[in-house]
C-alpha cells in the first residue's frame, strides 16, 4: 500500500523522488525550525553536531546531531530547548501512551540543571553545579510506554495487517534526543566552568528541555487494571479508551552509557530511589500544537 499526501499520486520521477523526501522528513525539518524562528525562542543552531560519552584519546562516543537548538533567557533562568524532529510512519500515523504505572508520578518536568552560585569575595567568580530539577509551574501527563498503531485500520482487508503496531520510530527518536540532551548538558557544563572568573555571571539556572516534535497524533490510553482479563492479558474494547492529546510527558529508559551517577550516592541510596540517572523526561509534542508549545514554555517557567 502506497501513502500519499493529501491522496495525490506521484506521476513522474521527480514526484516520486519529492515523495520519498517528503518520508524521509528533511521538509519537516525546516519547518519545525522555521516555526521555532518565527516565535521568541533563539535558534541557537540546527543539525547541531553531538556526541555521547564524549570522546576520550581512540574511544569515540556515540555521534548524531540536534535537529532543533533553541534558548529563551527569563530574568535569571535560561531555557534550553533540544528538538528531534520526528515525521511518523506512513503506516503508524497515531503514537498511543500509557499513562505512568505510579499514580503520584509528578506531572512536572524533570529536567537536567546548571545552576551558578557566585564565589563569596570575589566580583565576577562563580561556581558551577548540575542537578534535575522540576519545572514547577507547568503540569503534563506523564506516561511510561508508548506504541505506534496504523490509526485508519478499517482501510486494511487483511486482518493481519490491522494488528500491527511498532515503536520503532519513537524510540529512535526518543535515544537520539536523549544523546543530545546529555552531549549538550556536558558541553555547557565544560563552558560554565571555562567562563568562571573571566566574565560576568550570565544566567543563575539553565534548564534543558528534550523534546520531540512529531507529525502523528499522540493519544492517552486509558483503562483501569483491574478490567484486564487475568487469563489473556486482554482488555474488553468497552474498558478501554484512546484520548487526543497535544503533548505529553514521556519517561524515557535510557541506554546504560547514557546513565547519571549521583553526586551523593549515598544519600540517594538511603531514599530507595534506583531510578536516580537511569531515565529522562522527554515532552513530545504534536506538530500541529508546537506554536502553542512554545508559547506555553516562554509563558509558563517564570
Amino acid at each position: 500500500m502506497i501513502f500519499m499526501s493529501k491522496n495525490i499520486s506521484p506521476s513522474t520521477d521527480s514526484d516520486w523522488a519529492i515523495h520519498s523526501l517528503n518520508i524521509q522528513g528533511t521538509f519537516f525539518e525546516r519547518w519545525c525550525q522555521e516555526t521555532a524562528k518565527k516565535s521568541k525562542w533563539n535558534v541557537v543552531s540546527t543539525n547541531y553536531p553531538v556526541e555521547f560519552p564524549p570522546h576520550n584519546g581512540p574511544l569515540i562516543g556515540e555521534q548524531s546531531s540536534l535537529d532543533i537548538y533553541a534558548q529563551l533567557a527569563k530574568d535569571t533562568i535560561l531555557l534550553t530547548l533540544l528538538i528531534e524532529c520526528k515525521k511518523n510512519n506512513p503506516e503508524f500515523i497515531d503514537w498511543v501512551f500509557f499513562a505512568h504505572p505510579d499514580k503520584n508520578h509528578p506531572k512536572h518536568f524533570s529536567g537536567s540543571l546548571i545552576g551558578h552560585q557566585l564565589v563569596e569575595g570575589q566580583k565576577n567568580k562563580w561556581g558551577t553545579n548540575s542537578m534535575l530539577s522540576p519545572m514547577i509551574s507547568l503540569d503534563w501527563i506523564p506516561t511510561s510506554d508508548a506504541w505506534e498503531t496504523r490509526g485508519n485500520y478499517l482501510k486494511y482487508k487483511k486482518d493481519k495487517d490491522k494488528t500491527r503496531t511498532s515503536n520503532a520510530a519513537i524510540t529512535q527518536a526518543a535515544h537520539q534526543i536523549a544523546l543530545a540532551t546529555k552531549a549538550v548538558f556536558n558541553e555547557e557544563i565544560l563552558n560554565s566552568k571555562a567562563l568562571s572568573g573571566n566574565s560576568q555571571m550570565p544566567y543563575v539556572h539553565q534548564i534543558f528541555i528534550p523534546t520531540i516534535v512529531t507529525t502523528a497524533k499522540l493519544f492517552l490510553c486509558k483503562f483501569d487494571p483491574k478490567d484486564i482479563d487475568h487469563k489473556t492479558g486482554e482488555v474488553p474494547f468497552t474498558k478501554a479508551s484512546l484520548e487526543e492529546q497535544p503533548y505529553l510527558l514521556y519517561e524515557y529508559p535510557l541506554p546504560v552509557h547514557f546513565h547519571s551517577a549521583p553526586l551523593d550516592r549515598v544519600k540517594v541510596l538511603k531514599t530507595g530511589n534506583k531510578d536516580f540517572g537511569n531515565r529522562m523526561d522527554i515532552l513530545v509534542v504534536n506538530s500541529s500544537h508546537f506554536s502553542e508549545f512554545l508559547s506555553r514554555l516562554e509563558h509558563g517557567n517564570a
